[in-house]
């Protein structure tokens, strides 16, 4: 999968390693290829139905260590007879590039490599802001969405502590844009040497070789652009956003103002739960699938 790397996705693939040791149940495996325009994927299942999953843009490349922790929060769909590709963004962004052109990008994917309609859209993360502006603009292109550990937008310092990540692996910092994040995630740690040994670790597993550094300062400033609010109002399909209120990088109140803004939202909030732990966390994908199950009125 092609270029795109922030900040945010680092962070929450820093406890990966920890949170696949935690559980325990079977995994599928996956392959990765990329479509004719161009997205990367990589796809897990053989199911006749389908997943879109729309991941925060820092794992457009995504490594090892953060498939493997997907694939644990992945199996439960391709046990329920789901085939789910994981896109990530198409290479080489417009200069200009905006949340709507990443939607245009995903819409245009969706009627020509899979038939015009996918059973079932989740986007987590920075790339449920995608997902937002796919369901306003193209709602009739997918049956349920399911926005998880998505905000509109983030806390002030999550935002700044994003957009300066992405601005330092835009210069090639690895090192430095991981430490960053680990500032973040880790206000109580005080020891120089214990967060620079933090960030190194992280730099090396979550960030990969080789990355565009044009799109990923391109990706971030898109998905972190204050106007992305006013796209929620016009969403007309119902929403299902998933969260946890002990997340680092959006408040409850914030999450709860998503919410607000959505017509049709339903709020499932896991208590004790930090934007990793969403994801990881074993009631995430029961009710994705019990809200796409639901009856439609």
């Amino acid at each position: 999968m092609k270029p795109a790397m922030l900040g945010l996705g680092l962070a929450a693939g820093a406890g990966a390693a920890l949170a696949l040791r935690a559980r325990k149940a079977s995994t599928p495996g996956w392959s990765a290829g990329n479509f004719p325009a161009g997205m990367g994927y990589v796809k897990f299942g053989t199911g006749v139905r389908s997943v879109l999953w729309i991941p925060d843009p820092s794992h457009a490349e995504p490594t090892t260590v953060y498939l493997r922790f997907m694939a644990k929060a992945i199996a439960p769909f391709v046990h329920a007879g789901y085939t789910v590709h994981l896109v990530g963004l198409r290479p080489h962004l417009p200069a200009a590039a905006t949340v709507s052109d990443f939607a245009d990008d995903y819409a245009k994917l969706i009627m020509d490599d899979f038939h015009g309609r996918v059973d079932l859209l989740v986007a987590d993360s920075q790339g449920g802001v995608i997902g937002f502006a796919l369901a306003a603009r193209h709602p009739h292109l997918f049956g349920s969405f399911a926005a998880v550990a998505a905000s509109h937008t983030l806390e002030p310092t999550a935002r700044e502590a994003t957009l300066e990540s992405a601005r330092l692996l835009s210069e090639g910092r690895r090192a430095e844009a991981a430490d960053v994040m680990v500032q973040l995630q880790n206000p109580w740690l005080r020891t120089p040497w214990l967060r620079s040994l933090m960030a190194s670790v992280m730099a090396r597993v979550i960030i990969p070789a080789e990355y565009d550094r044009r799109d990923v300062l391109l990706a971030a400033q898109a998905v972190n652009d204050p106007e992305v609010a006013d796209i929620l109002p016009t969403i007309a399909v119902p929403v299902l956003l998933v969260c946890g209120d002990a997340d680092h990088f959006v408040s409850a109140a914030l999450y709860e103002r998503t919410a607000r803004l959505i017509p049709d939202s339903t709020l499932t909030v896991y208590s004790g739960k930090g934007h990793l732990g969403v994801l990881s966390d074993p009631r995430l994908a029961p009710d994705i699938l019990s809200f796409a199950a639901r009856p439609i009125a």
